[in-house]
């Protein structure tokens, strides 16, 4: 996390610092007297007193940073050493074991290990205390005070090698067990390990805020994760690695609680994204397609439901909601409700998208497909109500949210629910599946000087006509008004100068297919200018071959009831057809293909 890292390096340096001085303290008790000897004259006795009173009554410890158990442990690493100087000292003072003595000692290129081991302990004042003080006068002279350089030397050896090699072993045998738990190599490495540490207390903490039985604590917990997600990705996926969508699913949701469910929902569409392994799991493992339907049925706006007395929501907790509802989508220009609905249904396109579970979830969706469908009424009321003609690049809020209903009705209706939405949409003035259609109509003429959102609403609605005037018939009365042969020459004329590489040109082609099903389309089209449009554009493109292959395919039913081919264009539409259906995967469209092939002989 940036602010974490930003202080790491501070604070490290000062730890190291002041561990560096408490340690030289201790290990040095006679640096003053040896320095400053033309200031005062020492003695043995004056020298043990003072050491004993000064250094060793107060020795200089590191402050302890506060929080992290990396520091904790990176300081119990350094202060392994302070007990074994202070014995060295002892030892030195009043006697001791020889090979304490030795494996104590600092190492220094002036000292030999032969003869710091071989030194017995007098009493103090003896002749041989003289031994004893070159020792750890010579040994302290490597200090962080003073000057150092990090240059090899010009022979390739070091001549601290020979001398630390077996001492090092002495030393290492008694301090492996502490070292080695704790041991930090580079200041990277404490970042690291300091940011994983304070995002795994952060993950805890939330956990158990949302364990809790604090609705309030719950309600802010909720809000707080829901700004954070909203612009952190990193953070989203590392609470993929958790138990928190489980906490989620069982914890967060125990009361039902409006506020709650709804930001679980919008949480819930964050953590599916780009996660089939999370997505299986939780579908095989928790109730996560059920919560959601339930969430379905409550279409009312959130914001007017937090704002009641009774429901218990403080004022700061909704101006937190209203604020992330606001930044998501500007609250004065939104055509429909911000709903517990909206979010929920959201989640599960999110979740049926990830198609190694889509079928497991269709299955869990189709037993309560009525009160899906019930619910999608209420959006598609919604959406009818809402200027789509009025759209434009600065209400982008508008297209968004307009986008995202168009995409739930076309995932409801590939679910087997077309008849009960499309009678949904008869019983409303207007009705907002034909209002989309001259919306397109409009927006194709201009869809290459089109803002990003309209264009990603005029791709929508080309989606759910697709699934409409796949399931209505063009024999029926009752659906003529589907089947509009104005339409199907906007799209003939906006595929013909659209890049064949958009997936628009591919939606529009595929309606245009639907839509030739009707005779009043087949007349439209045979008309000038619109056939010889498309056997201009078949002879000089030389792009896609599967937007080729659809006109060709769309050529050819028009070829079915017409003379106005000759038998050599139907010879090449054969050809053409051929061709294209060795490029086609799936019986459906490979059964359009045969079709016309037969008949156009």
């Amino acid at each position: 996390m940036p602010n974490a890292q930003a202080r790491t390096p501070k604070t490290y340096g000062k730890r190291q610092q002041n561990t560096s001085r408490g340690t030289q303290s201790i290990a040095s008790p006679q640096l003053d007297g040896i320095e400053k000897r033309s200031d005062r004259k020492s003695t043995p006795e004056s020298r043990d007193q003072s050491d004993s009173g000064d250094r060793l009554s107060q020795p200089a410890t590191p402050r302890k940073q506060k929080g992290s158990d990396v520091w904790s442990e990176f300081e119990a690493a350094i202060s392994t050493n302070k007990p074994k100087k202070l014995k060295l000292l002892e030892n030195l003072e009043g006697g001791g074991n020889e090979r304490e003595q030795s494996s104590q000692i600092p190492f220094s290129p002036s000292v030999s290990l032969q003869s710091s081991t071989s030194v017995a302990s007098p009493a103090l004042g003896t002749a041989s205390e003289s031994t004893h003080s070159s020792i750890i006068t010579t040994s302290i002279r490597k200090t962080y005070r003073g000057p150092r350089t990090y240059a090899a030397p010009s022979n390739g050896s070091d001549p601290l090698i020979g001398n630390q090699t077996d001492d090092d072993d002495d030393y290492q045998s008694e301090s492996d067990d502490d070292h080695n738990s704790s041991k930090i190599q580079n200041v990277h490495e404490l970042r690291a390990s300091g940011g994983n540490a304070q995002l795994m207390e952060s993950v805890k903490s939330t956990i158990e805020c949302l364990k809790g039985d604090d609705l309030n604590v719950k309600r802010f917990t909720l809000v707080e994760l829901a700004q954070k997600s909203a612009d952190d990705d990193d953070y989203v996926g590392n609470l993929k690695a958790t138990a928190f969508p489980f906490v989620l699913l069982t914890d967060a949701v125990k009361e039902r609680d409006p506020y709650c469910m709804f930001l679980v929902a919008n949480l819930l569409s964050k953590l599916f994204k780009g996660s089939v392994g999370l997505a299986a799991t939780l579908v095989s493992e928790t109730p996560v397609v059920s919560i959601l339907v339930d969430m379905l049925a409550n279409d009312e706006d959130i914001i007017k439901i937090i704002s009641r007395k009774k429901s218990g929501v403080t004022k700061v907790a909704q101006n937190m909601l209203s604020k992330f509802i606001s930044a998501s989508f500007e609250q004065s220009q939104r055509p429909v409700i911000v709903s517990q609905s909206l979010m929920a249904l959201n989640a599960l396109i999110m979740l049926e998208a990830l198609t190694p579970v889509s079928t497991q979830v269709h299955e869990q969706l189709l037993r309560s497909l009525d009160q899906i469908v019930g619910a999608c009424s209420s959006w598609i009321a919604n959406m009818s109500q809402s200027s789509l003609d009025n759209i434009s690049p600065e209400t982008s809020a508008v297209v968004e949210l307009s986008h995202l209903i168009l995409l739930q009705i076309e995932f409801l209706m590939s679910m087997g629910s077309e008849d009960k939405i499309l009678s949904a949409c008869a019983q409303l003035t207007p009705n907002p599946i034909l209002q989309a259609k001259e919306f397109l109509k409009k927006r194709l003429r201009d869809y290459k000087s089109s803002a990003p959102e309209v264009r990603a609403v005029v791709t929508a609605i080309v989606q759910v006509w697709i699934v409409v005037t796949s399931h209505l018939s063009a024999t029926k009365e009752v659906d003529f008004a589907y089947f509009d042969a104005h339409l199907a020459q906007e799209l003939v004329l906006f595929i013909c100068d659209a890049d064949e590489n958009l997936d628009i040109t591919l939606y529009s082609c595929g309606l245009l297919l639907n839509l030739t099903d009707s005779r009043q389309v087949h007349r439209s089209l045979l008309r000038d200018p619109t056939a010889s449009k498309i056997k201009y554009w078949l002879k000089r493109s030389a792009g896609n071959s599967t937007i080729q292959g659809y006109m060709y395919l769309v050529m050819g039913r028009l070829a079915t009831r017409s003379e106005l081919f000759t038998p050599d264009d139907r010879k090449k539409l054969v050809a053409q057809l051929e061709s294209f259906s060795k490029l086609v995967e799936g019986p459906g469209l490979q059964s359009q293909i045969d079709s016309v092939i037969a008949n156009i002989g």
